[in-house]
């Protein structure tokens, strides 16, 4: 059985109104993915308050996260993200694709937050990090 990654911080957090800002996701067992804008099967924020997710697209198997190579519904969040670099223990987040700000799509002071990350190769998944947008 292939072990799950984890994640055990994001620093700095997640800040409203900061599309751009750099945030940094570290654990292990995230495997290797070149940077990227858009959405994967392989990473999910999620905005539990606000009702929005961002960077995830549903596997065609139904399963709700695979491997970043998995074949995908061809649509995924309304909001994708800039991955700036995916490391076996370190993911860079670094914002926010253009609709972010748009139709309700922003982060909030207090909103409350997941992120989940699939092992880029093998599809095992993390459980949810909880974290709140900071004011």
């Amino acid at each position: 059985m292939t072990p799950r990654p984890v994640i055990t911080s994001i620093t700095p957090e997640p800040a409203a109104a900061r599309p751009s800002r750099t945030i940094t996701i570290s654990g292990l067992g995230f495997g290797t993915h070149p940077s990227f804008q858009g959405d994967l099967p392989c990473f999910e924020l999620k905005d539990v308050t606000g009702h929005w997710a961002a960077g995830h697209v549903d596997p065609v198997d139904g399963r709700p996260g695979a491997s970043c190579s998995a074949d995908h519904i061809p649509s995924g969040d309304s909001v994708t993200v800039v991955i700036l670099r995916w490391a076996d223990d370190e993911i860079l987040l670094g914002g926010f694709g253009v609709n972010y700000g748009k139709g309700g799509f922003a982060l909030h002071p207090g909103d409350k937050l997941f992120i989940r990350v699939w092992n880029a190769q093998t599809g095992a998944g993390t459980l949810p990090f909880d974290i709140s947008v900071a004011g």
